[in-house]
């Protein structure tokens, strides 16, 4: 250290503390004195403590020698000057090697014993820092070729799609019966109208939904027909719901009256005991076979009160109603033919087509001995939208399919499907194709004749009741 008056300092003798400079001199030894520490003892004081196995101190909690960082900043220059070096030695190497040097290169390289491909072959490059006598290789993954990668890959196949397995049929070879088609017949004639039937224990029946008159918007015209042997009386239910007189109808007689839709009508014996609960919830669409409109094209429902049957009778009602267009009660259809062509009837006065169904049945038809052609998915989208919403699910129930879960079934698990209801089966087929040129024909369509509300419309809060 120079000083001025006192020659020069050794720095030796400022330790020893022979020889003291003055106060300036003083802060430059002591700043020369921290960086010495900062930056030659300490750093070697943590070289030596990871080389003597120290696990985790201060210095350096993994154990591994930790770099100067003096040193390193230092030599960052010199590094990359010999990467570069080498990057284009190495690019050299490979352009003279081309072509049959290459295929002598891999010879010697499987001529060393290697068990790794030569392609396969990891690169290494050596990394040397100043300071700590380090040496360190990186490995450098080679990159994937044409024919694959490889380098080990995480491949995420997608799930194997759940095979749904196929039910047995439940249902029996022979014919069930019209128990389906009763429960299902029963739901939709209640859309358009109800009977409500009394009975000789004198108790009253109820009123369906709400026992008052509503606001209707589309009018419709009753035909009542009295075909007992005594006359009966007339009452209309009010909007707060009570029965207002409107008359009388003698034996044979039949009772014109104007009404609106949801208004209920009573109909009284002479001693007061209620015959019919009668209520219109929706106008019918007419067609060709069962007209339901007058020579002014509006609406009507028409229906005749008779005495009981003997079935009826068993069962204490008072009365028993005849409706040419929604047979009530349901159980009234004694054969399956029967019960098809009213279906038939129904999907041509509600606008449907038979295509859906036809496809169904002509594949029972084709292969009456293999069981999936017989069971159908109800939940089908296809099968839902084109059949089972639309009149061909009374078809269906007509020719002895059963209802089991989730599925429709016809027939046995096991065997063929017996001769005699794949001849009805083929009977049906030819009627839809014949309903299909019907409905689908250049003449087909009903839309000038339909009546006001046919379309659903006039049921005060309820919209367009009864639409799919």
């Amino acid at each position: 250290v120079q000083n001025a008056g006192m020659g020069e300092i050794e720095i030796e003798d400022i330790l020893v503390g022979d020889r003291f400079p003055p106060w300036a001199n003083n802060v430059i030894v002591s700043v020369l004195l921290c960086c010495a520490i900062h930056f030659i003892i300490l750093p070697r004081l943590r070289g030596r403590h990871t080389r003597d196995g120290g696990s985790g101190t201060p210095f350096g909690g993994s154990g591994q020698p930790l770099e100067d960082d003096w040193s390193a900043r230092k030599g960052s220059k010199s590094r990359l000057l010999r990467q570069s070096q080498a990057s284009a030695a190495a690019t050299d190497l490979l352009s003279s090697s081309a072509g049959t040097d290459e295929g002598k290169e891999g010879e010697k390289l499987s001529g060393e014993g290697s068990s790794v491909p030569r392609e396969t072959q990891p690169k290494t490059q050596s990394i040397e820092n100043d300071g700590p006598n380090v040496r360190r290789e990186q490995t450098k993954p080679e990159p994937a070729t044409k024919n694959g990668s490889k380098r080990q890959q995480r491949r995420t196949d997608p799930p194997s799609p759940v095979e749904r397995t196929r039910p047995k049929l439940k249902s029996k070879a022979e014919h069930p019966g019209l128990c389906g088609f009763c429960v299902w017949h029963s739901a939709i004639s209640e859309i358009y109208r109800s009977y409500t039937v009394g009975k000789t224990d004198g108790s009253t029946p109820a009123l369906p939904i709400i026992p008052r008159s509503e606001r209707g918007q589309v009018p419709i015209h009753l035909e009542v027909m009295n075909a007992t042997s005594a006359p009966f009386d007339v009452f209309w239910i009010d909007y707060k719901g009570n029965e207002e007189y409107k008359g009388s109808a003698e034996p044979g007689a039949t009772w014109y009256q104007q009404t609106w839709i949801g208004h209920p009508w009573t109909f009284r014996a002479q001693g007061g005991k209620v015959l019919l609960h009668y209520v219109p919830f929706r106008v019918i669409q007419t067609t060709a076979r069962v007209p339901t409109v007058n020579s002014r094209n509006e609406s009507i429902q028409r229906f005749t009160i008779t005495s009981p049957s003997y079935e009826l009778q068993a069962k204490d009602f008072l009365c028993d109603v005849a409706d040419p267009v929604f047979p009530f009660p349901s159980t009234k259809f004694k054969s399956p033919q029967e019960a098809f062509d009213w279906s038939c009837s129904h999907m041509e006065r509600e606008e449907s087509s038979p295509r859906g169904v036809l496809k169904y049945l002509c594949n029972v038809l084709e292969k009456p001995d293999v069981p999936k052609y017989r069971q159908i998915r109800t939940a089908n989208k296809t099968f839902w939208n084109e059949v089972w919403i639309t009149a061909a699910r009374g078809m269906l129930h007509a020719l002895g399919f059963e209802e089991n879960g989730a599925y429709v079934e016809i027939g046995p698990e096991e065997g063929v499907l017996p001769g005699e209801r794949v001849d009805q089966i083929s009977r049906a087929v030819s009627a839809l194709k014949a309903l299909l040129g019907e409905i689908e024909g250049p003449n087909s369509g009903t839309s000038k004749d339909k009546p006001a509300g046919a379309d659903g419309f006039g049921r005060a809060g309820f919209g367009r009741i009864g639409m799919n």
